[in-house]
């Protein structure tokens, strides 16, 4: 008998004898908060990735996946062909619908650059220039006192604090970089923090807090716990991706993964960065 896929969006389930369905991290490991990539993460998940703005003209599309789960660079690069090409909207996969997006077109980061995608070890990535207070906005994801946050990034060194995510400087959480280190701030008065050997590279974050007594960063798997922080605050602001809400101290590097859990998934770290990386080759 022929195998019949079913197809969902742009993407092919498998039939009888067709490939196998698709299962992406969030089917694994659901019930996130808020999630973002340049990959599928959800195999029922029918919206797309970003919204890209290109400078030609200023037009607007959204840009979606693959049938293997990749973001559809075949579309991007023909929307965007000889321009640049600026995310206003990263959409967010988790179905709670917190997009993260940027109406003022200096504020919005980066994906392609006359006509080429940019990219991370052969995968695109979203670039982010600190200068520029490059930021994508949303409400608050979560106003949990708990909060895991995975992140696949690659930042280039500044000496300002340098948010991936923040809420707030006094409250709730940020996980910044600074020079060559990775830092998960709480109420912005102590931190866990990675070594200075590390990590201007491609890097996969796993950041975790509750309490002073239970908060751990893993960086490419490596354990860092060298500072003892606050218990975390209840964040009350906005979130931000690429600064803090009070937008300053702007993220300077690239991401291509970012998702938030509002509760502990250190018991899914293992299984959640063996996904990742096999997707990304990282470490």
């Amino acid at each position: 008998m022929i195998g019949i896929g079913l197809h969902i969006g742009n993407r092919v389930m498998g039939g009888g004898g067709g490939a196998p369905a698709f299962v992406g991290l969030l089917d694994t490991y659901p019930n996130a908060a808020a999630a973002y990539s340049v990959r599928l993460l959800k195999s029922d998940y029918t919206g797309s990735a970003i919204r890209v703005r290109r400078s030609s003209d200023n037009t607007e599309q959204d840009i979606g996946f693959t049938a293997l789960g990749n973001l559809d660079e075949s579309s991007l690069t023909s929307f965007c062909s000889g321009t640049n090409g600026f995310v206003t909207t990263w959409y967010d996969q988790s179905g709670n619908a917190i997009n993260a997006t940027q109406t003022t077109a200096l504020a919005q980061p980066q994906i392609v650059s006359a006509g080429a995608i940019i990219n991370v070890n052969s995968k695109p990535c979203i670039q982010f220039v600190s200068a520029l207070l490059n930021r994508l906005e949303t409400t608050l994801i979560s106003s949990s006192t708990e909060v895991s946050i995975i992140s696949v990034s690659r930042h280039t060194p500044t000496t300002a604090y340098s948010p991936i995510i923040g809420v707030g400087l006094n409250n709730g959480y940020a996980l910044t970089t600074q020079q060559n280190k990775y830092n998960l701030f709480y109420r912005a008065i102590a931190d866990q923090r990675t070594t200075n050997d590390a990590l201007s590279t491609q890097a996969l974050i796993f950041a975790y807090t509750k309490s002073a007594t239970n908060q751990q960063i893993f960086a490419n798997d490596v354990s860092y716990q060298n500072f003892t922080p606050a218990t975390m605050n209840a964040p009350t602001t906005s979130s931000r991706i690429g600064t803090y809400d009070l937008i300053q101290d702007a993220y300077n590097g690239t991401q291509q993964e970012l998702i938030v859990y509002a509760n502990s998934q250190l018991s899914n770290r293992s299984g959640m960065q063996t996904n990742i990386n096999t997707y990304y080759a990282i470490y």
